[in-house]
């Protein structure tokens, strides 16, 4: 599965750096979940607050979207740990990185110091928690600050990191972001984050390839995420052709075609044209 994401990276993300975008899909769940192992508790929508969680790294090139990697997020899985998987994922694709674009829901001291320890640049929406940081939620605020992020859990320490403040459409609500070094202009640092919010669109295109299935095996369903993720690359590789096209065509060369065992086999003889009447 690996092999075939890989085959569709173009060369020129092998020479030169692009920018990545990391994010998680939750598929929802309903069941036992006593008894079902690798489903994840989150946030209560679609009446279920219990998901099938995957992570995903896209390349945030226009009109090259490729997903190139992907993990399944288990109960006991740290924000670090998943992003260190995909990171090993990309590595071995042999692809560049520029700098990674992250959800909030990463915004940790292991995170920043997993990704600082691979020289890997970053951008990060800050967490307005605790005394520390209102400062930069302030109205008004503008610039570039430094600020050390310190876990709750003292066994995760800290990391330091540059605090990139941009006002926002509403002078109440300024923008404030988690960075490494590198980033230079304000402006910028918003305008290549919201470039990751093209991400959401390669997860419908997922749901629309995804195979559904009752299943409980974790290792069954991560094999059909590929899989959706594979004929997803395939569309991407075929320009001009739908993804519904690539499906039905999947569908006519995975059908196995019936055997009649029992009956002889007979040469089929055309059907008599119908006489002309002049």
């Amino acid at each position: 599965m690996g092999a075939g994401l890989r085959g569709h990276i173009p060369r020129a993300f092998r020479k030169h750096p692009i920018p990545i975008a990391i994010d998680t899909h939750q598929r929802p769940f309903y069941g036992d979940r006593g008894a079902t192992p690798g489903v994840v508790g989150g946030q209560f929508k679609n009446g279920t607050a219990w998901f099938w969680t995957y992570a995903t790294p896209v390349s945030l090139v226009p009109g090259r979207r490729h997903t190139r990697a992907r993990t399944a997020v288990r109960p006991k899985d740290t924000p670090d740990a998943i992003v260190a998987r995909l990171l090993a994922q990309i590595g071995w694709a042999r692809v560049r990185i520029r700098y990674v674009l992250l959800d909030r829901a990463f915004y940790s001291a292991s995170v920043v110091r997993a990704l600082t320890q691979r020289n890997v640049r970053f951008v990060i929406p800050m967490v307005r928690r605790g005394h520390a940081v209102e400062r930069f939620f302030a109205r008004g605020t503008r610039g570039w600050f430094e600020h050390t992020i310190r876990c709750r859990r003292s066994r995760d320490g800290s990391a330091p990191v540059r605090v990139a403040v941009v006002p926002g459409r509403s002078w109440h609500r300024p923008l404030v972001f988690a960075c490494s070094p590198g980033f230079e202009r304000l402006p910028q640092v918003i305008l290549d984050y919201r470039t990751r919010f093209g991400i959401e669109t390669s997860y419908r295109q997922l749901g629309e390839c995804l195979a559904r299935t009752t299943c409980a095996d974790p290792v069954y369903r991560l094999l059909l995420v590929g899989v959706s993720l594979l004929i997803r690359a395939w569309w991407i590789a075929a320009r001009g052709v739908t993804l519904g096209e690539i499906r039905w065509n999947l569908i006519l060369i995975l059908t196995p075609v019936p055997i009649d065992t029992h009956q002889p086999e007979t040469q089929t003889q055309p059907l008599p044209r119908p006489p002309t009447t002049a």
